[in-house]
């Protein structure tokens, strides 16, 4: 029998609904609980712990900034405090984090010291914490600059009436947390990935004894009634297999 195009669609349309009422049964119902089960399990943990490592890098990289430029304003202070004319020649000669800048503010003369004049300056930086720093506030800030991430510290040097801002990089920090969060993402989906075709796995297992006793029922109702379960060496199944002959027996 030749097949027209209206056929063959409703034939399709048919397959398709079939389908659609297999996932809306046991089996799709298992198989998407154990994929939302384990991708908000494993999203919960990849959140906490993004944001842990986030947490550490950051502490760690604050630390370490914060250590430097104590350092080079305490070495700032002992020069200048010597010969403040020397602000120009110590500024260029501070040794500062590579793709770290360093710029020096003499309250005296009101005159800025960039590290590297044509690349960095003050202005570079965040105005309320440079005006917060050059009031006698010492403290630290995150900004961007020409789009990298970077995290300044402001140091008040009272005895020579001085403050020394320095920023220090944090692109290093941001591209090894690029990289977890793109790691947690993949093992996110590939989790829930696995837990589908565990969840499949499992529901085939589960539904294979049922659907041995529709077969069973099949036959029997087409007239096989000498036709009886299999016994089953799982206890649960046993007792089914037990309870389903015996009702046959009782109707035969």
């Amino acid at each position: 029998m030749t097949q027209t195009p209206d056929t063959r669609l409703v034939i399709s349309r048919a397959s398709i609904s079939a389908n659609l009422r297999n996932w809306r049964g046991l089996r799709g119902r298992m198989i998407l609980y154990f994929s939302l089960a384990s991708f908000a399990a494993a999203l919960a943990l990849s959140i906490v712990t993004y944001a842990s490592t986030r947490t550490y890098l950051l502490k760690q990289r604050t630390e370490f900034a914060t250590r430097q430029a104590f350092n080079n304003a305490q070495l700032v202070r002992t020069v200048i405090s010597l010969n403040s004319s020397d602000a120009g020649d110590l500024m260029s000669n501070i040794r500062s984090e590579r793709g770290g800048y360093a710029v020096l503010h003499l309250g005296e003369s009101d005159s800025f010291y960039p590290q590297e004049p044509l690349r960095f300056t003050q202005s570079n930086m965040p105005t309320q914490f440079v005006a917060k720093t050059l009031s006698g506030v010492t403290g630290r800030q995150r900004f961007l600059f020409d789009g990298e991430p970077y995290e300044a510290v402001g140091v008040n040097v009272k005895a020579i009436d001085a403050q020394y801002f320095e920023a220090f990089p944090l692109s290093d920090v941001a591209q090894t947390l690029s990289t977890i969060r793109n790691t947690l993402t993949l093992g996110v989906l590939l989790i829930t990935l696995t837990a589908g075709l565990l969840g499949l796995s499992i529901s085939n297992r589960v539904l294979r004894p049922l659907r041995r006793v529709t077969s069973v029922a099949t036959d029997i109702a087409s007239g096989g009634l000498d036709i009886r379960l299999a016994d089953e060496t799982d206890p649960e199944l046993a007792r089914l297999a037990t309870s389903f002959n015996n009702m046959v027996d009782a109707v035969h």
